[in-house]
């Protein structure tokens, strides 16, 4: 029996019956194949990680599935990393900020959710795993590995500028921020 990967969606508004409202197959299983990050804007779920199979072996990137239509999401777009593999993500506006491992932070512009396209690229140091857009919307915070913390500034898109870093010795895999 496989297991495909992808995205079910189900409905748990009586938390006692579960049910499944509908679903979107990326690929049948393949072993060790993993979706590192997801998010929910508006009618599109975002999602990072082993997006494609090619020849067995599964392909890590980025896909946007509409979900406007719960009974039958649908992808409606990919971009794969030309380098590494796209981990934590940030959706705002016409943008996805994703954590390219290896790469640094992707700036990918979604205006056009069937045809996302990379805009830039901010390259840091390390092993960016993670990233978080601030509250003022004006900057990411990239957790990149034994790097540490990088805050980078994303006022525009096309051009980000880092704006400082901690080390945080032990490594940085993820970033929360305050609800303050």
């Amino acid at each position: 029996d496989v297991n495909p990967t992808g995205l079910r969606i189900i409905d748990i508004s009586n938390p006692e019956k579960p049910v499944l409202k509908g679903q979107v197959t990326l690929y049948d299983y393949v072993w060790g194949a993993d979706i590192n990050g997801l998010v929910v804007a508006e009618n599109y779920v975002y999602m990072t990680g082993d997006i494609a199979v090619d020849e067995g072996d599964a392909v890590n990137g980025l896909a946007i599935i509409d979900i406007t239509n719960p009974a039958n999401p649908e992808v409606v777009g990919t971009l794969k990393p030309s380098l590494g593999r796209y981990g934590g993500l940030e959706v705002h506006g016409n943008y996805v900020y994703v954590a390219n491992a290896g790469y640094g932070l992707k700036i990918i512009d979604i205006s056009d959710s069937n045809s996302p396209k990379l805009i830039s690229t901010y390259n840091t140091s390390g092993n960016a795993q993670n990233a978080i857009l601030s509250k003022d919307e004006t900057k990411i915070y990239v957790a990149d590995a034994s790097a540490g913390l990088k805050i980078i500034d994303v006022n525009n898109s096309a051009n980000p500028k880092l704006l400082g870093t901690y080390d945080v010795n032990a490594g940085a895999s993820s970033v929360i921020l305050s609800k303050d």
